[in-house]
């Protein structure tokens, strides 16, 4: 399986993506499994992704960011963000420094201007999955901050109001609010912090799906098309490499290194791997194919 993984990895970093055909919200999805190292094409030229996208380069006519009265910001809705802090949730899944530059226009900043832009933005009640995810490997455990109304926020608190939304209708099924809640507990963890208050109560709530989640698998290996509603093994490719990828994607971060080679995930990494290594070449829904290709 090893060796059919690196094939498969191996494949689309030799076959690079074009910012003629693919927008800001797809060019995200391309650095998901490459992180640093995702490349793309940009005229005659293969650039780093991660660059393209933090100096406003365009794709399909659209662009990360928008220039503000106080500075910037980034642009939220079809073929950009799908949601609030997800670009600077890839950033930090994939490890970027904060001082990495961001350019918009003449105006120079760094990733911290977008931290404090995101940090600045938080509302209760509101979608904060992405936030979560960023701010676990940005910000300082114990941070504390204001928004731009004035209203405090911690970590603790995003985890708080996280765990009071529903994971079913959620964001793809609701896997990316577990993955927010995982990020925010594993990197209490390599902190060294106590899994305490309402840490304590996402880790339990973790394991628990995480123990439901695998009594969903389908004989082939997949996960459940209905995501976690249900066990389902619609007959859709499409569909079963969408859930299969966003779940195993959860499943790998969230799981401690030893439980890795459980059956039921190497199973599930031996359907993805065998679904889109037997026809790389063929044009997979972008955004499965790289939470797919990450997990």
């Amino acid at each position: 399986t090893k060796q059919q993984i690196e094939t498969v990895l191996q494949y689309y970093r030799e076959h690079p993506e074009n910012v003629v055909r693919r927008g800001p919200w797809a060019i995200m999805h391309v650095i998901l499994p490459y992180g640093v190292d995702a490349e793309i094409i940009a005229g005659n030229r293969q650039v780093n992704t991660i660059g393209w996208l933090c100096h406003n380069g365009v794709g399909v006519r659209q662009r990360m960011f928008q220039p503000t009265q106080t500075g910037f910001r980034p642009n939220v809705g079809p073929g950009v963000q799908g949601h609030e802090g997800q670009y600077l949730a890839i950033l930090a899944q994939s490890r970027v420094q904060s001082d990495y530059p961001i350019q918009v226009g003449k105006r120079k900043y760094t990733i911290k201007d977008l931290i404090r832009y995101e940090m600045a933005t938080c509302r209760e009640k509101s979608e904060l999955t992405f936030k979560l995810i960023a701010f676990s490997h940005f910000l300082e455990p114990n941070q504390t901050w204001k928004d731009n109304r004035g209203r405090p926020w911690s970590i603790e608190k995003l985890v708080a109001e996280e765990l009071a939304q529903p994971i079913n209708g959620a964001a793809c099924g609701g896997t990316h609010r577990l993955m927010g809640l995982a990020c925010a507990v594993v990197s209490r963890q390599e902190a060294g912090l106590p899994i305490s208050g309402h840490f304590q109560r996402a880790q339990i709530f973790l394991d628990d799906f995480v123990a439901y989640t695998l009594t969903l698998q389908n004989p082939d290996g997949s996960l459940s098309t209905e995501w976690f509603e249900r066990r389902a093994n619609e007959n859709n490719t499409d569909r079963k490499i969408q859930t299969t990828g966003h779940i195993l994607e959860w499943l790998v971060y969230t799981l401690p290194e030893e439980h890795l080679q459980k059956p039921e995930i190497t199973r599930a990494v031996q359907y993805l791997v065998e679904t889109i290594g037997k026809q790389p070449s063929r044009d997979w829904p972008i955004g499965p194919r790289g939470h797919s290709l990450r997990a």
